[in-house]
């Protein structure tokens, strides 16, 4: 009787384990670079937030998997993906021929170009910048960065100053190390309102389209559901209303509206949680 009771006990129990398995959801790492508002940063709780994050949360929720975000240096991501320490690049991140050798690109979700920002005290226009041995600052990696590396190969009297954050280029750009910084416009109009920075004017790239990143070969086949994930928060109405959140909002009500409006997001009420977030950061 006991051996009966034992035995039946071992099968319900390999039968609830299957059951389990069955139902739990793949978990993936997502990469980031978090110093670049309004795409990806971390807020004065150490949450990683912003539009990119938002957008890989709720692909997450719409596609039945989990995620959990790692903050990398910008230049040490694709690396990463290559060596499959983490799954997706989320960074606001150019498609460009090089890049599309060491990962797969999603549809692009975005379209950057490139603004330079100079001391407000600064008397440099875009037909001087680029001129007369300036330093201008980029972070390691990025489009603006090869753009100036590019610049100054061609012949361009400059001298280019790779950074591995934005904040120390913004620091040394205020103690007059160096006379500019590049970086895209969404991100430079946020330090312009934050530092005592202004912008001059816009560069647009060669690539100026902007995608997530899977490994080569997408094995785990996350590429399909990223892009089916774009269009159907497109379809939603979710897009538009979380791009205004983050183009138009208050980024300093950060804490405060992913606060009262992150649970929404925490149990997939996508669009409730769009809105609620974007009138608590637009006001409207």
């Amino acid at each position: 009787m006991f051996k009966k009771v034992l035995i039946g006990s071992t099968v319900f129990l390999l039968v609830l384990g299957t059951i389990l398995s069955a139902h739990a959801k793949n978990k993936y790492i997502v990469g980031t670079s978090a110093d670049w508002p309004p795409f990806e940063w971390v807020d004065q709780k150490g949450n990683i937030v912003g539009f990119d994050m938002d957008v890989m949360r709720m692909i997450a929720h719409l596609s039945g998997y989990e995620i959990d975000i790692k903050d990398l240096p910008y230049d040490s991501l694709l690396p990463a993906l290559k060596a499959g320490k983490i799954d997706i690049v989320a960074a606001e991140i150019n498609i460009t021929p090089e890049r599309a050798q060491q990962g797969d690109f999603s549809d692009p979700y975005w379209m950057a170009d490139q603004a330079v920002l100079v001391a407000k005290d600064s008397d440099l226009t875009m037909a001087s910048v680029f001129s007369k041995g300036h330093k201008i600052g980029a972070q390691t990696g990025t489009t603006q960065a090869k753009w100036l590396e590019d610049a100054a190969k061609a012949g361009a009297d400059i001298q280019f100053k790779a950074y591995e954050t934005n904040d120390l280029i913004l620091m040394d750009l205020k103690a007059g190390r160096v006379q500019a910084f590049m970086g895209d416009t969404p991100v430079a109009k946020v330090f312009a309102e934050a530092w005592p920075v202004r912008m001059i004017g816009i560069v647009v790239p060669d690539y100026p389209e902007v995608g997530f990143v899977v490994q080569k070969g997408d094995s785990k086949g996350l590429l399909p559901m990223i892009n089916q994930g774009i269009k159907k928060l497109q379809d939603m109405g979710v897009w538009p209303v979380i791009t205004k959140a983050y183009v138009s909002g208050d980024l300093k009500k950060i804490t405060q509206c992913y606060g009262e409006a992150g649970g929404l997001l925490e149990k997939g009420e996508l669009m409730e949680y769009a809105q609620k977030f974007k009138a608590c950061m637009t006001g409207q």
